[in-house]
């Protein structure tokens, strides 16, 4: 990173032939917000904010001809956390994550960021001190130049971001949109960006990495398969408390297509039983649901977390060690649902697809770092051709000896909190499982 000042350095020669694969193993639809939420709150940020943006902005004072081709149509992701010099670093990254080896680290279950170039060529990103455009196919900047990126420390640059109004009026508009901040403030005298903006134009014609076309239809259903589960999009995550969703159209009109928030209430004199096994915590999240319409919906959690300490089951030590796997589940329950309505899903910190293989029979939803299958459609098991497959042994012991406790122990504090009056009886008999359902 020391070695380029604005250019970057050249990947590896099979990039495109990568990408290709990645596109075509891991299909479109709404994992893609999923990937950047996930980027995110491995980040620590708290908000994220998705923009659908339909206008077309000038092709007059851009960098390079070529780019006017860009300045249509785009989604914008934003998060309040900045890029790290380590972040630039591993965002150029071809194969392998950086964050493959921390198990804390939820974006490290997906694809990440390339993710995107299902709907786009030309990724950008702007963040702390950088404004980048990557550019695989190297049409942009030169043969050689696989992207570009601007420095808010070098005047030239600075000089660059401020004149070249048509190129950066794109982040212009969003930057005062989601920080309420002017551009030339950003640029000029704080000459950083304390948050991450992305920008993906949305690709309109046949390229060599996907012939994926992007309009205003696709966005649009990208949107409304994040919202279908957006309900419990936030319970397991452990930063991002607040994902917005919003859409502009040509004339600049814009709508809010989804808000949902929520707050953590942990809590503390829960003591009826102690086993020295596991770290165990329980707590009550409040959430809240903004609508296209406006209109709130308002909900409450009991959130149970089980984290299995080193030195009590060998194998697992084991597998945690090798994979870089958490022993860790966590099981949610929504407080003010009928029961006929609560049909559980396993997530790994996100929500997984909504199809039979991941729902539990049970009516809490299940979260813990599952090993999954390469789409990240799906939680491995030791099927016959999966025998010796270490993923699924390790959902096998996570399952067996850790799932268990994490539902006895909710179900304990449902007990205890019910005979506090801080929750109705009723609470306890609906957490209970349906033997019937679980047959699976």
């Amino acid at each position: 990173i020391m070695l380029w000042k604005n250019k970057f350095g050249a990947t590896s020669p099979p990039f495109i032939d990568y990408l290709k694969e990645i596109l075509r193993r891991y299909p479109d639809g709404g994992q893609i917000l999923k990937e950047l939420i996930q980027n995110a709150d491995d980040a620590g940020a708290s908000t994220v904010v998705f923009i659908h943006d339909e206008r077309h902005y000038g092709t007059h004072s851009l960098w390079t001809e070529e780019l006017g081709k860009y300045q249509g149509p785009a989604l914008y992701a934003f998060n309040d956390a900045a890029f790290t010099e380590e972040d630039w670093e591993g965002i150029q990254r071809v194969g392998r994550s950086i964050k493959q080896d921390d198990p804390t680290k939820v974006g490290r279950f997906g694809i990440g960021f390339n993710s995107v170039y299902h709907i786009t060529d030309l990724p950008c990103v702007f963040s702390s001190e950088h404004l980048a455009i990557f550019d695989p196919q190297k049409m942009m900047f030169g043969e050689d130049e696989e992207g570009y990126r601007w420095s808010l420390n070098d005047e030239e640059d600075r000089e660059s971001l401020l004149n070249l109004r048509d190129q950066f009026q794109p982040f212009q508009n969003t930057v005062s949109q989601v920080k309420s901040c002017t551009w030339e403030k950003v640029i000029s005298e704080e000459q950083y960006f304390k948050g991450t903006l992305f920008r993906f134009p949305l690709r309109n014609e046949a390229s060599e990495i996907s012939n994926n076309l992007y309009n205003t239809t696709k966005v649009t259903q990208l949107f409304d398969s994040f919202i279908a589960d957006a309900d419990i999009s936030l319970l397991f995550l452990r930063n991002v408390s607040s994902i917005t969703l919003l859409h502009i159209d040509t004339n600049g009109l814009c709508n809010n297509r989804l808000k949902v928030s929520e707050s953590n209430h942990f809590i503390t004199d829960l003591s009826h039983i102690k086993q020295e096994s596991f770290d165990r915590k329980t707590c009550l999240k409040k959430k809240s649901q903004i609508s296209q319409q406006m209109e709130e919906t308002k909900s409450q959690w009991l959130v149970t977390t089980c984290l299995l300490k080193q030195g009590y089951i060998l194998e697992i030590d084991s597998l945690a060690s090798k994979l870089s796997f958490y022993p860790q589940a966590d099981a949610a329950f929504r407080l003010d649902e009928d029961r006929s309505l609560c049909n559980g899903w396993l997530c790994c910190f996100l929500p997984l697809p909504n199809n039979e293989q991941n729902k539990t029979g049970l009516p809490i939803h299940i979260n813990a770092c599952f090993g999954l299958t390469d789409n990240r459609r799906f939680i491995k098991w030791q099927e016959e051709d999966q025998k010796n497959d270490e993923s699924a042994m390790w959902n096998e012991l996570l399952t067996r000896e850790i799932l268990p406790h994490v539902y006895l122990k909710m179900i304990l504090d449902a007990i205890q909190l019910s005979g506090n009056s801080a929750l109705p009886s009723s609470t306890v008999y609906n957490l209970w499982p349906d033997l019937s359902k679980t047959v699976h």
